[in-house]
Formats: structure tokens, C-alpha cells, sequence
């Protein structure tokens, strides 16, 4: 089973489960925008992939592995509040989304739940998903939120 969340809210593991194993209430989300030339980005270790606009690029110096970071992708010279990134999560559902009400979306056959939040940047979305035993934290900033998850897959 697949658990992916977005936002800054909170869901009980629990709770998770039953709300996945219901369709009710499931907006389902097509990809209406091209992603035609687009790059692809895989991480084998973690076992997903996922496309990226063509004008950003992989940042190859100042990930913070300690904090578990995965990938950085954006535009360089970096552009505030524009581009994806993905961690690995080590705090629970209810510590990532805490005091929040996560939106219930489906996407190429994946449920998710997110938040949204409007800064000076734009909008940022903070997805939270689980995949096998390992939890991950993607952040969308600047760029549809559902045109990349439309090309998300797990690879293994």
C-alpha cells in the first residue's frame, strides 16, 4: 500500500489507513499540462522518480544529508521559492502536519494528502508520502504541484 501526504497537516496513522481504504471524497487530478522535455529525476536507493521542468537543474553541492536530504532541484543561480526538493522523513504524520487539514487528492493512481501556503514567492506545497518502510517530504514551490506528481512513480 501506498501512503503519499502533502502539506502541513497532520494525519494519524490509523486514521490514514481507513481514509486510503476509502474512494469516497478522492478528487482525481488528470495531468492537462505537457511535461514534454522535461527532465527526469531517479533515485534508485529510494526507489522513485519523478520529472522536473527543463530550465531547473540538480543541485549537486549543499545537501544536507544530515537532515536527511535527498535531492534539491532549481533554477542557478537559485531563485527563492522555486523548486523541488524531497528529504527523507523521520517524524511521523502527526509531527509533519501538525494543527493542519490536509487535502485528499489522486493522481496517476496515487492518494496523497497536502497543504498549500502563500508567501511572498507564491504558492508552496509540502507532500508528505510513505513507500515501502522509508517516509518522504517533497516541497513544490513555484511550480504546478500536481503537474510533478503526475509524473511521479515508484520504480521498485
Amino acid at each position: 500500500m501506498v501512503v503519499v501526504g502533502f502539506g502541513d497537516s497532520f494525519v494519524s496513522g490509523g486514521w490514514v489507513w481507513d481514509l486510503l481504504s476509502q474512494n469516497s471524497n478522492v478528487k482525481t487530478t488528470a495531468n492537462n499540462t505537457s511535461t514534454i522535455g522535461w527532465k527526469t529525476y531517479e533515485n534508485k536507493d529510494y526507489g522513485f522518480s519523478f520529472k522536473f521542468p527543463e530550465d531547473l537543474e540538480i543541485e549537486k553541492n549543499g545537501l544536507n544529508i544530515n537532515a536527511g536530504q535527498i535531492v534539491s532541484i532549481s533554477h542557478y543561480p537559485v531563485i527563492a521559492g522555486f523548486g523541488v526538493s524531497v528529504k527523507k522523513e523521520s517524524r511521523s504524520f502527526n509531527e509533519v502536519f501538525r494543527n493542519k487539514d490536509p487535502k485528499k487528492r489522486k493522481i496517476e493512481g496515487i492518494i496523497y494528502y497536502y497543504t498549500e501556503t502563500l508567501g511572498d514567492e507564491g504558492i508552496t506545497s509540502r507532500i508528505y508520502f510513505s513507500w515501502k518502510t522509508n517516509s518522504f517530504l517533497m516541497t513544490v514551490s513555484g511550480i504546478d504541484r500536481d503537474q510533478i506528481l503526475s509524473t511521479f512513480k515508484f520504480t521498485k
